[in-house]
């Protein structure tokens, strides 16, 4: 990992936290989509950093598809537990991508998968 990305990911990660604390602590629907501003731009550089690693670019869009969706139930005005669970799975992904700049191959706890996959059922995928 280049220092372009670490510092990055360090931004990624702390702008993800910021997410977390700013939705359990009931913060403006404004400061939580600052901050979605924030990981959307962190992720733009970090993908733009290299563009070559495939497993990086697919868990990548994974946390991009995270992301959409936790900004999309917030412009809606869901319910806090709907943006929780939503901003708990975004900061999985930041992980894993943390995981995969330090040459590691990410992986699923055995609860997490079962979420997933109970995700994918109520969704008819």
């Amino acid at each position: 990992m280049n220092i372009d990305q670490k510092s990055e990911l360090f931004k990624l990660k702390n702008y993800g936290t910021n997410l977390k604390q700013l939705v359990e602590e009931n913060g403006t629907c404004e400061e939580q989509i600052q901050q979605v501003s924030s990981i959307k731009h962190c992720l733009s550089t970090i993908h733009n950093l290299d563009k070559t690693n495939d497993v990086q670019t697919k868990s990548l869009r994974m946390v991009e598809n995270r992301l959409n969706r936790s900004e999309r139930l917030l412009i809606l005005g869901s319910s806090k537990m709907i943006i929780e669970h939503e901003v708990k799975w975004l900061n999985i992904m930041i992980e894993h991508i943390e995981q995969i700049l330090n040459g590691l191959e990410p992986v699923f706890t055995e609860a997490q998968k079962a979420e997933l996959e109970w995700e994918k059922l109520s969704q008819g995928d």
